[in-house]
């Protein structure tokens, strides 16, 4: 059987794709206050430079078939550019990180709306996801910071020990391994227990950035 088709947003008091596109994105993405940003961007004292091997592995994460953004860039293309001419995106994105600054260019994306499977209704925005393709340039440069935030977190022992997703060489099936082996071995000697799984629903889109950055900066994360 082929997959089904994307059902159509069907939502009370639109009557055009461009009123459906307006709610969706008012209730996807609410309205929120653009941060200042300083017209002169003082460097970073003590800022790591950013490695050529750092780069590597950025785009050895990125798959050549991924969908581009409005840049329309492959990463099969950035690949041949690095292997071409291997300081060009050290040198391109470098500056970003001594000057923490993310430019406006690089946060445009296109979205795709596609349905939630197994909805009662599609009469409403919640029963959609989007799916955000941001310019693939900007992607390398999130691997690579991501890469410096994980090793800094591990590093200075900021991580539940019990952390699995998110870390190199540890995935969900680690955490399902270990919690299948911590259920038989309480079942061994005979005891009951259970399991409690929560979901956190919108937690990326509502933390407080401000807040974040400050308790970072407290537990040693360099800025």
């Amino acid at each position: 059987m082929g997959r089904v088709a994307s059902r159509f947003p069907n939502l009370p008091d639109t009557t055009s794709p461009e009123q459906v596109n307006q709610v969706l994105l008012h209730h996807l993405f609410p309205p929120k206050p653009l941060p200042i940003v300083p017209s002169i961007l003082p460097p970073h004292k003590g800022c790591d430079p950013l490695l050529s091997r750092e780069i590597t592995a950025a785009l050895r994460k990125c798959s050549s078939s991924s969908v581009p953004g409005p840049d329309t860039i492959l990463y099969s293309v950035w690949k041949r550019v690095y292997f071409t001419a291997p300081r060009l995106l050290t040198d391109l994105l470098g500056p970003l990180l001594r000057l923490g600054h993310h430019a406006v260019s690089m946060k445009k994306a296109n979205g795709i709306v596609q349905d939630k499977p197994g909805k009662p209704s599609y009469n409403s925005p919640a029963s959609f996801r989007f799916i955000v393709l941001l310019q693939t340039v900007s992607k390398i440069l999130e691997r690579a910071v991501a890469s410096h935030l994980s090793l800094t977190a591990t590093m200075l022992k900021l991580v539940y020990s019990n952390q699995c997703v998110s870390l190199p060489a540890l995935s969900s099936f680690d955490a399902a391994i270990s919690l299948v082996d911590t259920v038989r071995t309480l079942q061994h000697p005979g005891l009951r227990l259970s399991t409690l799984f929560l979901h956190i629903k919108g937690g990326f889109d509502n933390f407080n950035a401000s807040i974040m950055c400050s308790s970072l900066k407290k537990a040693g994360v360099p800025h």
